[in-house]
């Protein structure tokens, strides 16, 4: 309980590092020998194995793998339906089938606990990480589909970021850019 393997697993395939997360995850197979810990995170060991396969460039297989994260024997197992519903959304956005893309980012933008919120559904940590970007490639995904929707996600994101570090900035500059190509005859402020 002490070892945050999980964490640094998801941590290593986020960053890009699907070895690096295998490793932990072999670490933490032969460090751990609480059977039934193991049982009770099985579903949170399938969330890391879908991260290192969107890291691997395996999406099919990512989103198998996240919905095997919500399932145990006696029902849903993730207590955090919102990470399950981005991850799915990454997922089918990574292999290209942009209308499934769309449906699960939707789904994971209207699900409880959004916008890091407050109370007992509140799940800052995803939102943190995948919200804005979510936002941005709703209106990407949208621009020649529906181009009031994609105006609708481009000016969510560019709201959220606003304030955002410098570095981050130049994102929302193709933002208001894009947004400003959909929307010609509305002044979008610089």
């Amino acid at each position: 309980m002490d070892r945050p393997y999980l964490e640094l697993a998801t941590v290593a395939a986020v960053a890009g590092k699907p070895d690096r997360a295998r490793e932990i995850l072999r670490r933490r197979s032969v460090e751990l020998k609480d059977s039934a810990l193991v049982r009770a995170q099985q579903p949170d060991v399938r969330a890391v194995l879908a991260e290192i396969a969107l890291a691997e460039k395996k999406p099919r297989d990512a989103v198998a793998e996240f919905w095997k994260s919500d399932s145990a024997p006696d029902g849903p197992a993730n207590p955090c339906i919102r990470c399950v519903l981005n991850g799915v959304a990454r997922s089918w956005d990574q292999a290209g089938v942009a209308d499934s893309a769309r449906v699960y980012f939707e789904r994971y933008d209207a699900a409880p606990g959004a916008h890091l919120g407050t109370g007992t559904n509140a799940v800052p940590d995803v939102d943190a990480i995948f919200l804005g970007p979510s936002l941005m490639r709703l209106g990407e995904l949208y621009e020649t589909k529906d181009a009031a929707k994609a105006a609708t996600y481009y000016r969510r994101f560019i709201e959220l970021w606003k304030n955002a570090d410098p570095e981050l900035q130049p994102q929302v500059a193709a933002a208001k850019a894009r947004l400003a190509k959909l929307t010609p005859v509305e002044k979008v402020k610089p």
